[in-house]
């Protein structure tokens, strides 16, 4: 959401979204932890590991413009919406 709001405001820089990236691909370490009745399912693990790729990906290359964040932004969004659809 955090991010979504940097593209409001157009605030699309690469030093206004490393922050959030980087949280984001922190708490992604601990998924298995936070989620352990999930982790030995291959489900979530490819899903979990699909979210850190994705966002390792993006803070290889952060996005140049609001664009490129908004496509980021997405892509996050699907990874995320794979395990909520699966696992909610």
């Amino acid at each position: 959401g955090q991010l979504a709001d940097k593209v409001k405001e157009n605030r699309c820089a690469a030093t206004d979204t490393i922050p959030h990236v980087r949280t984001l691909r922190a708490m992604a370490n601990d998924l298995e932890l936070a989620f352990p009745g999930l982790a030995d399912d291959s489900r979530f693990s490819a899903a979990a590991s699909g979210l850190r790729a994705t966002l390792d990906k993006h803070l290889a290359a952060l996005p140049a413009d609001c664009a490129q964040l908004t496509a980021m932004t997405r892509r996050i969004g699907e990874d995320c919406k794979v395990c909520h659809r699966d696992f909610r």
